[in-house]
């Protein structure tokens, strides 16, 4: 017998669950759809950054792990499309906006964003689930820096005894930056659009192990500054993991992947930096290695530790090419069922081989990242969160400079997730 608000459902019960739900869903549609829409008219976010954030705002759209169970219960259970629908918002600030190294400007800013996901099992073994999502963030003294971006995602996956297979593909629009670091208007348009397609497969040898061997196909199409050469560009990458149960309680995971990546028009620079006519377009191999380990310390406490390794090729003369080591560590603790704390740190070094710093040394620099997060699940759908991060780069690149300079930023964030 189907329960109704405590009661045995009737007909006329279900019919306006129905309606109910079929409300929200619509609304968080057209909510998902005008921020799409609307967002590209703002012109923002700043050039892309070989140097972007370990720690970031997309743990805003996430559902919690128990509804994404349930979900996953109930698609399984009916074999129909089943809907979750997340929306956030939240306000805080920002102490150093452009990242500068003197005279940092701060500013108040509001995040928004919405994600709609639809999930379906056909039979036991394949699942599809299509996502559209929405998120960005908008600083009150500039329209010029926050990141707005746009994001639609179609994946299957198979799952048989022995092994599975995955296959991804995705739409994402970002948008035009019309400022640098130092606030002043930039030529070149970055707005793109990139497409990519993912294929995966898992292979279980043991019932504590299984082995992944994936490989990622994209492109980014940016739009075109006239007279400035074309920033497009493809990139293929094969990747291999292995994971290790070592405990019940300790999991482990190795994995390393190499990228090729080319652009279309956009010239190479010589070993001292100089792009000419008669240079051959940029062509770059990356390397990437790590190693990710997983321990549940408690029934209420997981800690993590990643090591990452990642190498950068300029197949010119050399002078992109750089060296990367990255240590990041999480502690995520559970006093409540309704409360979650997590505590993070991460410090990444950077080698250049050629791109000069100061004093005829190459460039090379530390970060440092710091993230609190506090998260308290006030009602099935609505959780309530606060968040700190921490971010500092000590660089042997001159103040004077427009990249690569050191910097401090604080940012922190109150805000509100509904997800159901």
């Amino acid at each position: 017998m189907e329960v109704y608000r405590g009661y045995p459902a009737t007909a006329s019960d279900v019919k306006s669950d129905m309606r109910i739900k079929g409300i929200q869903h619509a609304v968080l549609l057209v909510l998902t759809m005008t921020v799409f829409a609307a967002v590209p008219s703002w012109a923002q976010n700043r050039p892309e950054n070989d140097d972007a954030g370990i720690y970031g705002i997309g743990h805003l759209l996430t559902a919690p792990a128990d509804l994404r169970i349930s979900k996953r219960r109930e698609a399984k259970r009916s074999h129909s499309w089943i809907l979750t629908d997340m929306a956030t918002v939240a306000t805080g600030f920002d102490s150093n906006i452009h990242e500068s190294p003197n005279g940092a400007e701060h500013s108040a800013a509001g995040t928004f964003g919405a994600k709609l996901e639809a999930l379906r099992y056909a039979g036991d073994q394949n699942r599809f689930r299509i996502t559209t999502e929405a998120l960005g963030t908008r600083d009150t003294k500039t329209s010029d820096t926050s990141p707005f971006q746009q994001e639609v995602t179609a994946f299957w996956g198979r799952r048989t005894g022995s092994y599975s297979t995955t296959a991804t593909l995705k739409a994402k629009h970002h948008n035009d930056s019309s400022t640098n670091v130092n606030g002043d208007d930039l030529i070149r348009n970055f707005e793109y659009f990139s497409y990519q397609g993912s294929f995966g497969a898992w292979i279980y040898p043991g019932k504590d192990s299984a082995v992944r061997i994936s490989a990622r196909v994209q492109r980014r199409d940016y739009q075109e500054t006239p007279g400035r050469n074309s920033l497009d560009w493809w990139k293929v990458e094969p990747r291999i993991a292995y994971r290790l149960d070592l405990s019940d309680k300790l999991q482990s995971q190795i994995f390393y992947s190499l990228t090729l990546q080319r652009y279309d028009a956009n010239l190479a620079s010589t070993a001292t930096g100089i792009t000419a006519i008669g240079n051959p377009e940029e062509k770059h191999l990356f390397h990437r290695a790590g190693l990710d380990l997983e321990a549940e310390l408690s029934d209420r406490l997981r800690a993590t530790l990643e090591y990452d390794f990642k190498a950068k090729d300029d197949r010119f003369e050399g002078f992109e090419s750089y060296q990367t080591h990255t240590i990041d560590v999480e502690l995520q603790w559970r006093p409540t069922s309704r409360w979650k704390l997590v505590a993070g740190a991460a410090y990444g070094h950077r080698d250049y081989d050629k791109r000069p710093g100061t004093n005829g040394d190459t460039l090379h620099y530390d970060r440092w990242q710091a993230l609190a997060l506090a998260s308290y699940r006030f009602s099935d759908p609505v959780t309530l969160f606060v968040d700190y991060e921490l971010s500092l780069r000590d660089t042997n690149r001159s103040t004077t400079r427009t990249t690569f300079r050191d910097y401090e930023r604080h940012a922190t964030m109150v805000g509100c997730t509904v997800a159901y």
